[in-house]
């Protein structure tokens, strides 16, 4: 998947936007609906793609990259 789109899956499923993008690599911001930050850096090569996250809950990290992982099993 080219890496614009894999952005726009994210923002679209998971209602993220795009903070800054250079070449491969993307920061991501979001906010819940209790109003905690969540931070994603988006990575991808042409084989593999990372995501590190940083949030102030940790229980909604867990939840978040887990749903991610599942839109993206799920092409």
């Amino acid at each position: 998947m080219p890496f614009p789109h894999l952005l726009a899956r994210i923002c679209f499923h998971h209602h993220f936007s795009v903070v800054e993008r250079i070449d491969s690599c993307a920061s991501m911001y979001s906010r819940s609906i209790q109003g905690h930050h969540v931070c994603l850096l988006v990575k991808s090569t042409e084989q593999t793609v990372s995501i590190e996250a940083k949030c102030d809950e940790s229980s909604l990290l867990g939840n978040v990259l887990d749903e991610i992982k599942l839109t993206f099993s799920q092409c």
